[in-house]
């Protein structure tokens, strides 16, 4: 066994000691992030010309393969002209090609799924970049200062862009914003003053502060949201609203128009063609200032219901100051009804997590607000799930339930070993049955609670608990209290945590959640084996004190911000509390 233990230790040093090296090959400095990968890094020699990085390259007999361009790579390359980036990367990193002056044009491979913070900030002569639709995400800044960039495309797979994301980008002159965007955030595209058109989509809930702050050249704005975005501070700063048209959902013209800076456009209907699924009705609207309406329908009214059998064309033929308008709306019916599938019900335990996938459609809609078939929840209680899914306009919902085992508590009499500044004192057997820990129907649980911190308190034994990741405290916290101007930190700390975990468990053991507030003022006053009263102390004081004599509520014991040499201790039994 000595012989296997030492001959893994060798190993696991040997493994430690080769990665983070880093060597150079044909110019491009490499590092080792595990036992067969390597990323670009940065080296003395700045990188200069064309650049191809390979997917894979060898070093002392071993092949490594290229996944990641590592944080600041080629930051300040200022005479780098190109870069060839393999398939084999996926990971590109913060400010990996800020300050590469030189740099014209870029194509990101489909491999990649996020670009970083700042990654081509400051790539002044950059003109043009290919986003492929792999990547999810954009970072702060990541085309911050990118001065004569006039287009670019992103991708529908893009969820989040963050904040100054293609600031002073003062040659862009247009910008789609994907259709799975929720929120513009703060100044993403402060001073693109080339800026001419934009195109929010429907999905699109908020916009940040100064997002569009001084886009001089603005001239359009298409926004598909049927409910108006909400807008930040001075999102349009700068900008010369009255002239510009914002083109809008026609049954949302109202909203809008008594909405925020969204009203001081020139707010107009967004023509459509339409979808909807068979059996179904639709309204066709326009212009409301037409003078005279005429439909190839016949009808002679501003708008009009229609219930298509099939795809179908209609066409408005309308008058305003003796000139003739004729638009186009085409309604396509779609007869494919999906079959939704949100999966089968799942059990996990109260720190598990479910992934949830639907099939059924190539659009999806949950209820808690994703919109991609696979999802990761991770419910604290028994949870449904609602999928909507559809292809054209037909939708198809289903149903799957996450339910969440919550732990069983046992209360058994144990012992418990309390370390306080490293002296150790022992607290003897007892039974739940001749203890009164609080008033009212938290005893059982508060007494368990007890036992528990107290337990995590042991050294010994604390490191073979088992303790969630994360915790949604907001159903079980206590109010906001003052402690006045006595140094008792300690004393609500202790006390805060057996009112949220009790709150906890009481609620998985079925007893009544009725408010608890137990008193701090018991503790200053009554802690006679180790108090320092306003003075500071430890929240285990807390614990020791409770386990041992209880602690009364706040209203038979109020807080006065004051110790036991001010306050005497209530010794009133606590039935009468």
């Amino acid at each position: 066994m000595k012989k296997i233990t030492s001959f893994l230790f060798m190993a696991f040093i040997a493994l430690n000691s080769i990665i983070a090296q880093t060597f150079e090959i044909d110019g491009i400095a490499y590092k080792i992030i595990s036992i067969n990968t390597v990323e670009v890094s940065s080296k003395t020699s700045r990188y200069t010309g064309n650049i191809i990085i390979p997917e894979q390259v060898n070093y002392n007999s071993n092949n490594y393969s290229v996944t990641a361009i590592g944080d600041n790579a080629f930051d300040w390359c200022t005479s780098l002209t190109s870069i060839t980036i393999p398939n084999s990367v996926t990971s590109i990193g913060e400010y990996a090609f800020t300050n590469c002056t030189s740099l014209t044009s870029v194509i990101i491979p489909n491999s990649v799924t996020a670009i970083k913070n700042m990654t081509f900030s400051y790539c002044f002569g950059l003109t043009s970049i290919t986003i492929p639709s792999s990547v999810i995400t954009i970072g702060d800044g990541a085309f911050f200062y990118c001065g004569i960039l006039t287009s670019i495309t992103i991708p529908n797979s893009v969820t989040a862009i963050g904040e100054w994301a293609f600031a002073y980008c003062s040659s862009l002159n247009s910008i789609t914003i994907p259709k799975f965007i929720t929120e513009i955030r703060n100044s993403v595209f402060w001073d693109c003053e080339s800026l001419t058109s934009i195109t929010i989509p429907n999905s699109v809930k908020s916009i940040g502060d100064y997002a569009f702050r001084s886009c001089f050249d603005l001239a359009s704005i298409t926004c598909y949201a049927t409910v108006p975005p909400n807008l930040g501070d001075n999102v349009f700063y700068n900008v010369y609203k009255k002239n510009i048209p914002l083109y809008i959902p026609y049954e949302s013209m109202n909203t809008y128009k008594n909405t925020g800076e969204w009203k001081e456009f020139n707010i107009l209907p967004i023509f459509l063609n339409r979808a909807i699924c068979q059996g179904d009705t639709i309204t066709l609207s326009v212009f409301k200032h037409l003078d005279s309406y005429l439909w190839s329908t016949g009808d002679t009214t501003e708008e009009i219901k229609v219930s298509p059998a099939q795809t179908s064309t209609y066409i408005l033929t309308g008058t305003i100051g003796g000139s003739t308008t004729i638009d186009t709306i085409i309604v396509t019916v779609d007869f494919v009804i999906p079959t939704a599938n949100a999966g089968a019900d799942q059990t996990i335990d109260i720190v598990g997590s479910a992934t949830l996938t639907a099939t059924g459609g190539s659009i999806y809609s949950w209820s808690n607000g994703a919109t991609t078939a696979t999802i990761t929840v991770s419910p604290s209680i028994k949870t449904t799930y609602t999928v909507t899914v559809s292809d054209i306009a037909c939708t198809a919902t289903d149903n799957v339930t996450v339910t969440v085992l919550l732990p069983k508590i046992e209360v058994t009499p144990m012992r418990a070993e309390l370390y306080n500044d490293n002296k150790k004192s022992n607290i003897a057997t007892y039974s739940t049955t001749n203890q009164r820990y609080v008033a009212n129907d938290y005893d059982l649980a508060v007494s368990v609670v007890i036992d528990t911190i107290a337990l995590s308190e042991n050294r010994k034994t604390r490191k073979n608990l088992k303790y969630a990741s994360s915790i949604d405290w907001s159903s079980y916290d206590s109010e906001a209290k003052n402690q006045g101007h006595c140094g008792s930190c300690w004393n609500f700390s202790g006390i805060g945590l057996i009112e949220n975990i009790s709150k906890q468990i009481a609620g998985q053991q079925g007893i009544p959640t009725t408010n608890l507030n137990l008193s701090e003022q018991a503790i200053l006053s009554c802690n006679s084996v180790v108090n320092n009263g306003c003075n500071g102390g430890w929240p285990i004081w807390v614990y020791n004190y409770a386990k041992k004599n209880g602690i009364p509520n706040e209203t038979c014991f109020p807080y006065k911000a004051k110790d036991a040499t001010n306050i005497s201790c209530n010794t009133k039994p606590l039935s009468i509390c």
